[in-house]
């Protein structure tokens, strides 16, 4: 994903360029430093909420038959969940939206969007060779475009 980063930052790009006709602000040193801080405490609140999670699904595995039944329900819930949330925030940081709070307010909001979008990506990533190179790609894809749709919700609630 490290190796494909820029290609996909860079096709979320276009795809919002498109769909939403905005052109990405420029570059700034101060946006990278301050969109670098944003990403850390971002990966930080996610490591921690998946931290949680695996808490959880351990904690459920201790109970008899409910969890076998919520480790195979939650646990795939839970990674695309995961999964989707990394394609999703593109256009949020290009909108920067600074305050992690905001963002995972946002994502929240859109969490069913996020696991579809997430178990296909995983799903896909399952095929060898074609998937690795396939699954990023989509994943980016449909998570701007899903992430441009809730935006817009959003907005016609708030107006």
């Amino acid at each position: 994903m490290v190796l494909f980063s820029p290609f996909l930052g860079y096709m979320s790009e276009e795809v919002e360029r498109r769909e939403a006709g905005r052109e990405p602000a420029p570059f700034t040193w101060r946006g990278a430093g301050a969109d670098a801080l944003r990403g850390s405490l971002l990966a930080l609140a996610t490591t921690a909420l998946s931290l949680f999670a695996l808490v959880l699904c351990f904690a459920l595995e201790a109970i008899p038959l409910v969890g076998t039944v919520g480790g195979l329900v939650l646990a795939p819930v839970f990674q695309g969940f995961f999964a989707g949330m990394n394609f999703f925030d593109p256009p949020l940081e290009r909108r920067r939206l600074r305050h992690v709070g905001e963002s995972l307010r946002f994502l929240w909001r859109s969490r069913w969007r996020l696991v579809a979008n997430g178990l296909v990506f995983l799903a896909l990533l399952a095929i060898p060779v074609v998937g690795w190179f396939l699954a990023p790609g989509y994943a980016a894809l449909a998570g701007t475009i899903g992430s441009l749709r809730r935006l817009r919700e959003d907005r016609g609630r708030l107006a």
